[in-house]
């Protein structure tokens, strides 16, 4: 076999405007080869000094990535097997040794390229858990700082009832928290692997003395503790574990979109809109319009949770349409779940930095729109009644008059009981 020949006939086969296939995952895969050709040497597959050249020749590449050998696009058919010829053509190039009896003895396409994905996925993975760790950090400092900020909490768009702008960034804090806890649990999914499976996860043509050496070269070489999936068919077959971590880094996004843009809404304005809270000028917010400034950082964060929600129904329609044995759409869910996972990092990290940890409230303006507003008047239903104080709300609003201030001047209830309403006593 001429190396490189299946590469090239990939590339020319998939003529898309596509971006090639994703760095991360080509480098996962090298390691994978080199777990490979240790395990291949521990069963006598294959000579240790072939094995030898195999692991220096994936070394070379990994320390200075090739990327023109890798130029093949992400978007291709034949369930990835295009990717893993990329490589062990690659390292049959490099070596001498054949692409397929040496370099992927005792693998398939089918097993390879799975565990590679997961083993590109999980630096990610805790590159994630740990931003939105800072984030969550971020939030809590900031609900300290603020608890003692009265701020009219807003329903529908309209006046409320009375809390502290500490409590917006408590309740933020804990929507965090829960998808930070729900993500947490997605570990051992990324840890479980298909490897030696081969064809179907049968484990035809892997001998157990090259799944041992392979799970124990691995987990030694990356540092982190695989484990083998206990059905290799099922793992084979569906990729459902990431359908559901795709499913739950978008849930992640949504929340932090949420977020984002209950802080466009409290910076809207200034003049026309609540501009309760200043969110830094990053860059100027027009063309034609002098001194606008936008709220550039919430809208990214919006932007990344549309595009993410719509990776993750391509991970589920390429996991769904697998049939039978195997799930041939691979290449598609792999290059999704490599960037939705990367993006979703990123992404929190810079709304952390560029946002949370920079906004300012107006305490002033929240102040006087508290006092403006009849949030208060709930407070007085227990001892004037729904009704009474509905009427009380509407006659301060016809008046053009703050709600305490009618309420004082009708002499329902003393100034004392007032107080004694407003404290809670």
């Amino acid at each position: 076999m001429a190396y490189r020949t299946q590469t090239q006939l990939a590339i020319q086969n998939f003529s898309l405007s596509a971006h090639p296939v994703r760095k991360e995952l080509i480098q996962a895969l090298l390691v994978v080869k080199q777990s490979a050709a240790v395990a291949n040497a521990a069963d006598g597959g294959i000579a240790h000094a072939d094995a030898d050249r195999i692991l220096e020749a994936a070394a070379e590449a990994l320390k200075d990535y090739p990327s023109e050998k890798f130029e093949l696009p992400a978007v291709q058919g034949g369930a990835g097997t295009s990717i893993n010829m990329a490589v062990n053509e690659y390292l049959a190039s490099r070596t001498g040794l054949d692409p397929l009896d040496s370099i992927n003895r005792s693998q398939s396409t089918n097993d390879v390229n799975p565990t590679a994905l997961r083993l590109a996925l999980l630096p990610i993975y805790y590159e994630l858990l740990k931003h939105l760790d800072m984030l969550y950090g971020s939030l809590v400092s900031s609900a300290g700082k603020y608890s003692n900020v009265k701020f009219l909490a807003r329903t529908h768009l309209q006046d409320a009832v009375p809390v502290s702008f500490g409590q917006m960034f408590t309740a933020w804090a804990s929507l965090i928290k829960e998808r930070q806890e729900d993500l947490g649990r997605f570990e051992g999914e990324l840890l479980t692997l298909s490897a030696g499976g081969t064809a179907v996860g049968n484990e035809l043509n892997a001998s157990r003395t090259y799944i041992d050496t392979f799970y124990k070269d691995l987990s030694e070489r990356t540092g982190f503790r695989f484990a083998e999936s206990a059905d290799k068919m099922a793992a084979t077959m569906s990729q459902a574990g990431l359908v559901s971590y795709a499913a739950a880094i978008t849930g992640s996004m949504a929340v932090l979109s949420r977020i984002a843009t209950d802080l466009r809404i409290l910076a809207s304005g200034p003049a026309g809109g609540i501009a309760e809270v200043d969110l830094g000028q990053l860059q100027k917010g027009s063309s034609i319009m002098p001194g606008k400034n936008n709220p550039v950082i919430p809208e990214t964060i919006n932007q990344v949770y549309y595009y993410i929600a719509g990776k993750n129904l391509t991970v589920q329609m390429a996991n769904e349409a697998g049939g039978l044995n195997l799930g041939i759409m691979f290449p598609v869910l792999a290059d999704a779940m490599i960037d939705i996972s990367s993006m979703a990092s990123s992404a929190v990290e810079l709304f952390r930095v560029k946002c949370i940890d920079i906004l300012k409230p107006d305490t002033e303006r929240m102040q006087q729109h508290l006092a403006d507003s009849s949030a208060v008047a709930l407070l007085f239903n227990p001892v004037l009644g729904y009704e009474r104080v509905a009427e009380l709300v509407a006659e301060a609003h016809d008046n053009g008059v703050p709600f305490l201030e009618h309420l004082r001047r009708s002499g329902v209830l003393t100034d004392v009981q007032i107080e004694n309403e407003l404290e809670g006593k």
